[in-house]
């Protein structure tokens, strides 16, 4: 079995219709004039560089190592680009202040703002270690394709890439359809991000960093957390718990750390299984 190949390249069909959807929301989904609403331009510009790559990646083999490393490298660069390009269309094309409306769901499901209720679990060494394995996010599906790769062989690797990336995708659409930012701005918080050796530091190198910051609903972080465990427990079941842990620090910071609602979460996790099912729907 690990000598197989893939007869569908689900990466490929999902990276081509992520970035020919998203393209044409940014000009059909209600674009409004005037100033520091973006430059749809621009994203469509780098919409398109990244289609051509695609073309070109497209051509090699399904399934085979060369072909399996063509589409890691093209990941690798394509999903922090098209990521970040979102920036020049959201929230332009949905304006609709959709924090409010998960502010509402999370005190109606939890009776208080749960960010700021757990300021009660604020250990500076618990702040550290949740602000350490949320900035690991994007080793967490590398590292869920390599074990899937060495323990199963090139079937495994492009399976585990395409679940990975095709979460990642629909979690971008999602962002397209719900442009929402994090509770941090838009609710009181008492206490700062910090602990004795580097929370405070990697928050604010986080924040700085992120120039696309409409990027909450559904909680990429949870779901990919979780697409990525999944693809360990099916190809590395030995492995499973053990990534487990960083999994479970993972979703438990987006909270605590008051980057994401308990609505982005519970979107999260329902994106895990409807990613699954869509990536065996397309592969038939």
């Amino acid at each position: 079995m690990s000598g197989a190949t893939a007869p569908v390249s689900v990466h490929d069909r999902v990276f081509g219709f992520y970035l020919v959807t998203s393209t044409a929301a940014a000009w059909f989904g209600g674009w409004p004039d005037g100033p520091g609403r973006g430059d749809p331009v621009l994203f469509t510009g780098i919409q398109a560089v990244f289609l051509l790559l695609w073309a070109a990646v497209r051509r090699a083999p399904i399934g085979t190592p060369r072909g399996n490393a063509v589409r890691a490298a093209f990941s690798i660069v394509a999903i922090p680009s098209v990521f970040t390009a979102l920036a020049l269309v959201l929230p332009g094309v949905h304006p609709e202040p959709f924090e409010f409306t998960w502010i509402a769901f999370d005190r109606w499901l939890c009776g208080a703002d749960p960010t700021v209720a757990m300021q009660a679990l604020y250990w500076g060494p618990f702040i550290d270690l949740l602000q350490l394995a949320y900035a690991a996010f994007y080793l967490v599906p590398v590292v869920a394709v390599v074990l899937a790769g060495r323990a199963a062989g090139r079937s495994g690797f492009a399976d585990g890439l395409d679940l990975v990336v095709s979460g990642f995708l629909f979690s971008y659409l999602g962002y397209l359809i719900w442009p929402t930012i994090g509770p941090e701005t838009y609710l009181p918080h008492d206490l700062p991000i910090e602990g004795p050796l580097c929370a405070a530091s990697v928050h604010a190198a986080i924040v700085e960093a992120e120039i696309h910051r409409w990027n909450c609903f559904p909680s990429g972080h949870t779901m990919l957390g979780v697409v990525s465990l999944a693809v360990v427990v099916k190809h590395a079941p030995r492995q499973a718990m053990a990534f487990a842990v960083p999994v479970g620090l993972l979703v438990a910071a987006t909270l605590v750390l008051r980057y994401h609602y308990v609505a982005d979460v519970l979107a999260g996790l329902l994106g895990v299984p409807l990613t699954v099912l869509l990536v065996r729907r397309i592969r038939g």
